[in-house]
């Protein structure tokens, strides 16, 4: 059941440019906090970047550490080999539905 909740995770990640850009400031800039995710991704809207960060904590890709008040944002390298099968799998299925529909 971890592993389906994993999974949709990033199928729903995948879904999403807010999230994609949320996870490419956060490999590119670790240990960043909720604010500077917000200002890298001109959003003032706290509530709406918590939640971004919610399900990426919530399937693996990212994990926080609590530093002081804050709670700073890491990538989760170990998910990247995850998201590759995820990828491989969508396309897989796309092209799939390519042939049946050439066929």
């Amino acid at each position: 059941m971890d592993n389906f909740k994993k999974i949709r995770g990033i199928v729903t990640l995948l879904n999403s440019s807010r999230r994609q850009k949320a996870i490419q400031i956060i490999k590119e800039s670790p240990g960043i906090t909720m604010t500077e995710v917000m200002v890298k991704m001109r959003i003032d809207n706290q509530a709406e970047v918590s939640g971004v960060l919610k399900v990426l904590r919530e399937s693996g890709i990212v994990y926080s550490e609590k530093s002081g008040k804050y709670r700073k944002y890491y990538y989760n390298e170990n998910v990247s080999v995850l998201i590759d099968k995820v990828n491989a799998s969508i396309k897989a299925i796309c092209d799939e539905i390519n042939n049946f529909k050439e066929g």
